[in-house]
Parts: C-alpha cells; structure tokens; sequence
C-alpha cells in the first residue's frame, strides 16, 4: 500500500497530529464573539452568528461579527496549524511525497489533477466573472459606493455567509426579478412549524422513495438534531458517525429550521 496516511507517523507523532486536530476543531467551533449592540452576550458561530450573516443588511454590524469571529477563532489556532503543518508534511514524506499538498490529492488516483483543476477552473472563470460583476452591481446599488465599489473585490461579510461560500442568504438583494415569486421555502416551513426533527424524518422519507433503506431507531435516540437548550458547549459543525455495527448511525448537527439547512 503506497499512502496510509498520517498513520505512518510514529506513536508519538500521530498522538500529537490527533490532539492538535481535535484541539484547533474545538476552538474553532466554539469560539464566541460579544454581541455588537451591547457587547454584553456571548455569541455562537451556530445558531446566532450564522443568522445574523444571513439576515442583518447593517453593513458595519455584519463587519463587526465577520472580524471579531476570526479574531476569536482562526487567529487563536494559528500557532497549532503550523505545526499540524509540519507533523502532516513529515507524514507525506514518510509516504514518499514532497509534502502533504501532494499526498491530500493522492485519493483522486490523477497525476495530472491539479492541471485538471485549473483547467476546470478556467472554463468556469469567465461565467464566475460576470455573476461576481452582477452581485457587486447589485450590493453596490443597495449599500452605495462608500461601502462597496463598482469594481474590485466583494466584501466578504456582506454575502450572507460566514465563508461567503454561498449567496443564497442575500437573494433578496441579488434576485433579477424581486417582483416575482420567491422559491425560497423557509418562511412556509416556520409557518406550518416545521422542527428540524420533522427535517430529518423528510429527509428520510426522500431516500426511501429511491429504494434506501429507513433509518433505524437508533439513529432517531442517538443523533444530535439542534444545539442542546441546556448551555452544553457543542461543536456544531455538522459531521456523521458510522458506528460500524451495521444499526448505529448517527448526526450531530445544529439545525435551523430554513431551506440552506434542509437542502
């Protein structure tokens, strides 16, 4: 077998690798930021930050949770993520890579991937190019020029999205025609009140009717649907858990109750 992975690394090694892992996950999901009116309450990146990103239109409002966020998280692993970097490197060349950049994209069984990649990414750039120009029209005429230029980047923040990795959370600045009804089915969720429990049994319900198996009782007792009410600090990143006995499965998730998390 030519990559096992981090699993080549020596005992003590691969015991730092899993700690500096799990360390920087819980800091960076649990951080808290101080809330912009009173700077009084503890805000969470799930639910309240995500919300706030999604929903405030205040410019200086969503600046303030977009740097305050990174000031809490990202800069706070900084020092653990350069030496994640050299424990994961010295695992790459121990598999005879040059270092871990290479050996993350050895799975695609490509010797040309990043080639690939960037061919992808050209084919694509001139489409991205004017929906990025489109988007910026649109956040220049709601927010006006002292906020966003009429060329040049987007300001992250104002995307609805703490990674700006999705717009969908400002379709009502960006939508061609506003006139038109929306597709977004959020609002008739709350108002038929939806729980991200009966989210989950839809979901269920979606991949019976492709022929899947429903999902055992186990996973219903055992899975985390939204963020516990009792003050339990909780990693809220989504992920899933295959316990490997062919009836425990489980997620752990925070779940809101709109369509980004139901789709």
């Amino acid at each position: 077998m030519k990559n096992i992975g981090t699993a080549i690394l020596p005992t003590d090694k691969l015991k730092k690798f899993i700690s500096l892992t799990a360390n920087m996950g819980k800091k960076y999901s649990t951080a808290k930021v101080l809330d912009y009116e009173t700077k009084k309450e503890h805000f969470s990146l799930e639910p309240e930050l995500s919300e706030i990103l999604a929903k405030s239109r205040n410019a200086e409002e969503l600046k303030y949770y977009w740097e305050q966020w990174r000031e809490s998280s990202g800069k706070q692993i900084k020092s653990m993520y350069h030496e994640y970097v050299d424990v994961y490197n010295e695992a790459a060349k121990l598999n005879g890579f040059k270092d871990a950049s290479i050996m993350k994209v050895d799975p695609y069984e490509s010797d040309t991937f990043q080639e690939e990649m960037e061919e992808t990414w050209l084919g694509l750039k001139p489409l991205y190019e004017q929906l990025h120009a489109y988007v910026r029209s649109k956040l220049h005429g709601f927010y006006g020029e002292g906020i966003v230029k009429n060329s040049g980047p987007l300001p992250a923040h104002l995307l609805g999205n703490m990674w700006a990795q999705s717009w969908s959370n400002i379709a009502d600045i960006l939508k061609p025609y506003p006139n038109k009804p929306s597709i977004n089915v959020t609002g008739e969720m709350i108002k038929q009140g939806w729980t991200p429990t009966k989210m989950f049994q839809k979901a269920d319900d979606f991949f019976q009717s492709m022929g899947l198996d429903k999902m055992p009782d186990k996973f219903w007792s055992g899975s985390i649907l939204e963020k516990p009410a009792d003050g339990r600090e909780l990693t809220c990143h989504a992920s899933a858990w295959d316990f490997y006995n062919g009836e425990d499965f489980r997620i752990k998730q925070c779940t809101r109750v709109n369509q980004e998390d139901f789709v």
